[in-house]
């Protein structure tokens, strides 16, 4: 719980969240995640949520910016794998195709490690 993503208001929020994404409502989605961020400013997974969003809302700049705030956070190799695929995704949003693949590669090689810091 040390990073409040377990707090019964994050997780109400977070629900609300996914609610809205099966909406496909994105903003109020993206409501419901800052509300959680604010709640938990050290959760890794709150913020990984947030930059899905802002990815669906073709925002990747904020969506890269936020999966770079996950990593501060994130707690194993598994989840930093995912968030520098996020990154990626960000960065060839942006047309920036060599940093995309450099951020796959550190992605595989989180991957290829598989141990939990």
């Amino acid at each position: 719980m040390a990073d409040g993503a377990q707090l019964p208001a994050v997780q109400g929020l977070l629900t609300a969240a996914d609610r809205a994404l099966r909406s496909n409502d994105l903003d109020l989605a993206a409501v419901n995640l800052e509300r959680a961020q604010r709640l938990a400013p050290q959760s890794a997974t709150v913020y990984q949520r947030l930059a899905d969003v802002r990815l669906r809302q073709k925002r990747p700049a904020e969506a890269e910016q936020l999966a770079r705030k996950a990593l501060a956070y994130a707690g194993t190799t598994t989840q930093q794998a995912q968030l520098w695929r996020q990154i990626a995704t960000a960065r060839q949003q942006q047309g920036q195709t060599q940093s995309a693949h450099d951020a796959l590669q550190r992605a595989a090689a989180l991957e290829a490690a598989g141990v939990t810091p």
